[in-house]
């Protein structure tokens, strides 16, 4: 099966859970419950879920253990979204071309849709009851999600990055930003995918986990640099000052070009990686195709 058929197929299927997951939930008729049903179903492109489904048809991860893992790493990033979009932190009110949570249901609804989402994510995997999956692996896989999403990792990548709002920042920072706030939780859904698996050589390990470094930090810098062409289009007069652009990226600190330039180098170091597991006899068709789309998308 090649990316394009994979990606839709595993894209339908993990809607389709989540939605199941989000209807067997009390109190159907309030706003809360449509809260959190719009910030999940909002769109999307399910790179994390991809990543996951891939990896579990690599080393023959029964389908509906990777729905539950998937699905709690999508709640916990719809949750961050909506939390992200609040006027108290990046103050967005558009995501995805349609109007923010909190603009659509109020902000207080937004901030506990949020975090039933972040309890919902916790709650299905304490509750995963397969044979495969023992106890002391879920007590794993649920520490794994929380320090990914805590203040180890995507929490202080979002708290540095407001902290960095009207600053000049080096590149070393931004990228720890980048790290922290985005590849954590695409590191850890590798991660989780790995510990359920009976397939965890250090090797193989060592080698993902440094293809989803690469992936995440050239998923960024791609959406800089589309970010920054849109923002070109609709800012043309104030070209002379970086006033005109939001936030620090890529492109506003090294330059439009070099930005490119990084984004090949990094597609080629995770290429490399996947040579390890190549040599491994692992089959990186599909990780291979994954990594040329997140560099070469148009959205």
């Amino acid at each position: 099966m090649d990316l394009s058929n994979f990606f839709s197929s595993r894209q339908k299927r993990i809607d389709c859970y989540m939605s199941e997951l989000l209807e067997e939930l009390p109190f159907q008729s309030s706003s809360l419950l449509s809260a959190m049903k719009y910030g999940v179903l909002l769109g999307g492109k399910r790179i994390r879920p991809i990543l996951m489904y891939i990896i579990g048809e690599i080393f023959k991860v029964d389908l509906h253990i990777i729905d539950v893992l998937a699905s709690s790493v999508e709640f916990i990033h719809a949750y961050s979204l909506i939390h992200d979009d609040l006027p108290s932190l990046d103050g967005d009110l558009l995501r995805r071309g349609k109007d923010a949570c909190h603009v659509k249901f109020g902000e207080s609804t937004a901030i506990l849709a949020g975090n039933s989402l972040q309890c919902l994510a916790f709650n299905i995997l304490s509750n995963l009851n397969v044979t495969e999956v023992s106890d002391s692996k879920k007590i794993r896989i649920i520490s794994e999600l929380s320090k990914a999403s805590g203040v180890t990792g995507m929490c202080i990548g979002q708290f540095l990055d407001l902290e960095s709002k009207n600053k000049t920042i080096k590149l070393h920072e931004l990228e720890k930003i980048y790290w922290y706030k985005t590849g954590f939780l695409i590191n850890s859904a590798i991660r989780l995918v790995l510990i359920v698996s009976c397939k965890c050589k250090k090797r193989i390990f060592f080698a993902l986990e440094e293809y989803s470094k690469n992936i995440s930090f050239a998923f960024q810098i791609k959406d800089d640099i589309l970010d920054f062409k849109s923002d070109i289009c609709r800012v043309q007069p104030c070209l002379s000052s970086n006033q005109c652009f939001k936030g620090n990226t890529f492109p506003l600190i090294i330059g439009l070009e070099h930005s490119k330039k990084k984004l090949i180098k990094l597609y080629e170091e995770a290429l490399m990686y996947l040579k390890i597991l190549s040599d491994e006899c692992v089959d990186i068709k599909l990780l291979e195709q994954l990594a040329f789309y997140i560099i070469t998308r148009n959205k």
